[in-house]
């Protein structure tokens, strides 16, 4: 539901998250980081989060994302990625690229 808080930052995860519909904002240091959302124009990148937790790169959430709108979130563990990546290794690639455009995203908090 509507600012509800899907993860929040410095907490142990190794998910990421997917918003299938709606919107939900992302926190880092409480400064607003990026908006999820598959709305018509955004980027297919943009409805997800947590690619570093769940690659293992960190142990810890490294944002909160709290419901922007009402909205529907898949949340995959790290153990399902692993396996999503053994089927389909090309298509799972793209989570390199979300890793990367989330790291650009942080550098200004680090």
């Amino acid at each position: 539901r509507r600012n509800d808080l899907i993860c929040k930052e410095n907490d142990v995860g190794d998910s990421c998250i997917f918003v299938y519909t709606g919107e939900a904002d992302i926190y880092c240091k409480h400064a607003l980081v990026g908006r999820m959302s598959q709305l018509p124009g955004t980027k297919a990148w943009e409805s997800w989060w947590g690619a570093l937790e769940v690659g293992g790169s960190c142990l810890e959430r490294v944002a909160s994302v709290r419901a922007y709108t009402d909205c529907v979130v898949w949340e995959l563990s790290a153990k399902a990625m692993r396996d999503l990546w053994l089927l389909f290794p090309y298509e799972c690639s793209f989570f390199d690229k979300v890793a990367m455009k989330h790291l650009q995203l942080l550098y200004p908090f680090t």
